[in-house]
This record gives structure tokens, C-alpha cells and sequence, in this order.
């Protein structure tokens, strides 16, 4: 869970950040962007995976 919300919070911070420096209406800067989001949701379910892993695991002892 603060995994998550660390992740969540390191977002916020990272794409307001990557907004406020680059040129909003260039084509090139949003798509990178979106990739960055993209692999930022990916981060996210790979956390939301290894803390439903765990928590099978611990109910397995």
C-alpha cells in the first residue's frame, strides 16, 4: 500500500515537472509523455502484482 501511494505521489510530482518545462502544443513532447505515463501504469501494475503475490504468499504459511 505506501508502495502504491509513493508511486502515485512520485507521478504527480515527475509529470507536472515534465509539463511545466516542455512546450505544451508540441506533437512530439505529448507523445513522449504518454509513453512516460504509459510506462508509469505499468510500474504501477507491476506493484499492484508483487503486493497481491505477497500477500497470497503470507496466507500460504
Amino acid at each position: 500500500m505506501q508502495l502504491v501511494l509513493l508511486y502515485h505521489l512520485f507521478e504527480l510530482i515527475v509529470l507536472n515537472k515534465i509539463k511545466n518545462i516542455l512546450k505544451p502544443n508540441s506533437l512530439f513532447i505529448k507523445f513522449r509523455i504518454n509513453i512516460f505515463i504509459q510506462i508509469l501504469n505499468d510500474f504501477e501494475d507491476n506493484i499492484h502484482n508483487l503486493e497481491h503475490f505477497t500477500s497470497q504468499r503470507s496466507m500460504l504459511r
